[in-house]
């Protein structure tokens, strides 16, 4: 199923790791268990397509997530939130837009 287990392990734990979710909360959320968490992360087995499904809806990522690691990814709550923004800064005046615009930049600017 997959040609790497160890590297869709490691990219499983990399997601828990970054969503701040133990083992036991993945396995609750996945209706499977900690030690078959663990079992996915050190590349000693592979979740059937149901519940990769369900891992990914869990560290709330696009299943091909877990296939690589990427922090640059938007996850979907990234990607409702673009959205959201979006429709709301059309309704925004120019000026004002500009004005959030510069904000943004500058932010982005000290990272």
């Amino acid at each position: 199923m997959i040609n790497n287990k160890k590297e869709f392990g490691k990219n499983l734990r990399k997601w828990r790791k970054l969503r701040k979710i133990t083992q036991e909360e993945l396995g609750f959320i996945a209706n499977t268990t900690s030690p078959t968490i663990s079992s996915y992360e050190s590349g000693c087995a592979v979740p059937s397509f149901n519940t990769m499904i369900k891992l990914a809806q869990a560290l709330k990522i696009a299943p091909v997530q877990l296939f690589s690691y990427d922090s640059e990814y938007l996850t979907i709550e990234d990607k409702e939130l673009q959205y959201i923004l979006v429709e709301k800064f059309k309704n925004i005046p120019f000026k004002k837009r500009q004005l959030i615009f510069n904000i943004i930049d500058a932010i982005v600017e000290k990272d």
